[in-house]
């Protein structure tokens, strides 16, 4: 019954981590589980200073701007990680393949958000301490662990953003978020289903047993963990001090529901 609280032990002042959850049940998949095991800190990531700064319009334009640069740093060195991974992945055809075409799609994300805020080159760049440790954790993985872990590091991400944006109501009728109204829209699409491969990829890996769990819900959950921080480097604005904890719970609770 412990688990149907997945992260609660870390709400009540523990001193020590949480214990490792069981692998999935046999009727779930890994990327499921995961996905469920990580409801608490998905609440996070909708109660962060940017997610919430953006559901209320509030978000100071040279706060968003720290944020967009930042994020294009870590869309140029994720592109450089997943080449990394590639090339190290000498056994498996599809991951490797996958891997170096991600690389390439990374990097024109980089060119075309490097042209909107003109930034010639990352040299100039001085990344703020969340970006650069979540850069710093996805290169680690790209060069430590095997191969399919980095796609599996990548996969909070991916599916966290089309999430908080149905939880913000993106694309509903009569919900805007003012000036970032566009760029919700485009980055919080609750209608991106791209993680899907993401998950395919590492529970089919998982099933030939070239994944372990205990690492993975390792990874996936210092990923999320790093992908929250990300979100919540901005400083916040007066309508995120009222009502912070609502979100998180009722994201707990969907999960709990969902299963």
């Amino acid at each position: 019954m412990f688990w149907l609280f997945p992260n609660l032990i870390l709400m009540v002042g523990a001193t020590t981590p949480a214990p490792t959850p069981p692998p999935p049940p046999e009727d779930q998949t890994l990327a499921e589980w995961l996905w469920y095991l990580t409801a608490w800190d998905r609440g996070d990531a909708l109660d962060s200073t940017l997610i919430q700064g953006i559901q209320n319009a509030c978000l100071d334009p040279t706060q968003f701007g720290h944020y967009s640069i930042d994020d294009l740093a870590y869309l140029k060195e994720t592109s450089e990680n997943l080449k990394r991974a590639g090339e190290r992945e000498n056994s498996n055809t599809t991951i490797r393949q996958w891997l170096l075409t991600q690389s390439e799609h990374w990097d024109e994300y980089w060119i075309s958000g490097s042209k909107t805020w003109h930034i010639a080159n990352l040299d100039g760049i001085a990344v703020g301490d969340a970006a650069q440790s979540y850069i710093d954790y996805i290169k680690n993985v790209a060069e430590t662990e095997a191969p399919i872990y980095t796609v599996l590091a990548l996969t909070p991400s991916a599916r966290l953003w089309p999430w908080l944006g149905s939880e913000i109501g993106v694309g509903e009728e009569n919900i805007t978020f003012g000036v970032y109204t566009s760029w919700a829209e485009e980055n919080l699409n609750p209608n991106s289903t791209g993680y899907e491969k993401y998950q395919d990829l590492v529970d089919e890996a998982f099933k030939r047993g070239e994944v372990n769990f205990v690492n993975a819900y390792k990874i996936f959950t210092e990923s999320m963990e790093a992908e929250v921080n990300f979100l919540d480097s901005v400083e916040s604005c007066p309508s995120n001090a009222e009502g912070v904890t609502i979100s998180l719970v009722m994201a707990a609770v969907a999960s709990l529901l969902y299963f």
